[in-house]
């Protein structure tokens, strides 16, 4: 009998300081400019990233909201700021730049969270996080997001919200070169933007390569460059070098790369195939590229190709006129559940050690459907 006393204070013990921790979390307050947020869902961390539910907590900065249950977006506005939250998304837009966030929108209980630093850092407000509160105050910084509050730049239009006619509206498209990380940029111009009217300008689907038929390449967003009145007077967005600064930051250990790999990563994840392991063989001087893969679909493949960026000893691209190594798979047969192991020659591009990103581009299946990237 003592040894069973003995053995349920141990469980009270060590279950009280959990429930005394989850408590703890649950009495965690925002508070916005020193006052108390009204929250039914408590703020959480995820990997390490202070989530916030959007909502009230953008509410109560100032911004107006339209949420869109449907499509699962949330367009938050401001004084001609414009943020679009899309719910499964690491990549928002504010103003028609894209911003890469440490975790995704996503909904806890019925609530839309967004990371805590995302929403300080759009908003030029300060944030400090203790064990009991993180504290959002309303200090109005500039940011490189903050346009001319008559351009309204949201997820696919342009409005002009001023009682001046703009003969025409200018913006600057950004894209990633896949194979070298540069930034590559085009521009779209909107003619005839008249006072308080709306016009669109661009589709903002930012998973999505904007050349459709290059892959190579991939749209990141688009940002205000300029806009000009009907005597032609021109007038440049202030921040225009500052944003074109963040998409260029640090090449291929900044944000080019971060976004590169947050768009290869959710679409590799959606492949049919799993890749289990690639490397580089030889047989006498020629390299091989050898890879073992696995069909985690529930059909039958009969077709897929892929390309692979080759790596010399030193890290770099090798210097040819395609970087990348493509191989195709044909007349297969291939069942849900198999391991398969192939191998292509690689004797146009002798110098490969490795290989930067192994990306699979098509998948056919035996029923007529198929996967693209």
């Amino acid at each position: 009998m003592k040894n069973k006393w003995i053995i349920l204070l141990l469980v009270f013990s060590l279950a009280f300081p959990f429930q005394a921790m989850a408590a703890a979390q649950n009495k965690l307050k925002v508070l916005v400019d020193g006052k108390a947020v009204s929250l039914s869902q408590p703020p959480v961390v995820k990997n390490g990233t202070n989530m916030l539910p959007a909502i009230p907590v953008l509410k109560s900065l100032g911004l107006s909201i339209e949420a869109d249950t449907k499509a699962g977006t949330i367009k938050a506005s401001k004084s001609g700021k414009v943020i679009w939250l899309k719910i499964g998304s690491i990549l928002t837009t504010v103003n028609g730049i894209t911003v890469p966030i440490e975790e995704p929108v996503q909904t806890i209980k019925g609530t839309t969270m967004v990371p805590a630093r995302f929403i300080t850092d759009v908003l030029g407000a300060g944030l400090k996080v203790t064990k009991d509160s993180i504290s959002i105050t309303n200090t109005n910084k500039e940011t490189m997001f903050d346009i001319d509050a008559n351009i309204v730049v949201s997820a696919n239009y342009v409005k002009n919200a001023s009682n001046t006619n703009f003969s025409e509206v200018g913006f600057t498209d950004f894209y990633i070169s896949v194979t070298d990380y540069d930034i590559i940029t085009s521009d779209t111009i909107v003619k005839g933007l008249d006072a308080g009217s709306t016009k669109k300008y661009n589709n903002f689907e930012i998973t999505k390569s904007r050349y459709s038929k290059d892959a190579d390449y991939f749209y990141i967003g688009s940002v205000l460059s300029y806009y000009m009145d009907e005597d032609q007077l021109r007038l440049d967005n202030p921040n225009f070098n500052k944003i074109k600064s963040f998409y260029q930051y640090d090449g291929i250990n900044g944000y080019l790369d971060k976004v590169y790999s947050k768009i290869y990563d959710k679409r590799m994840k959606s492949a049919p195939i799993k890749i289990e392991s690639v490397y580089v063989t030889f047989k006498g001087d020629t390299p091989y590229f050898e890879w073992t893969v696995k069909n985690i679909s529930s059909k039958t493949i009969t077709y897929y190709d892929f390309q692979a960026y080759c790596i010399d000893r030193y890290g770099k691209l090798t210097p040819l006129s395609s970087p990348y190594f493509a191989g195709k798979s044909e007349n297969n047969n291939w069942k849900p559940g198999e391991t398969i192991t192939q191998r292509w020659s690689l004797y146009d591009h002798p110098m490969t050690e490795d290989f930067r990103k192994t990306r699979l581009n098509e998948v056919r299946f035996k029923d007529g459907t198929k996967w693209t990237f």
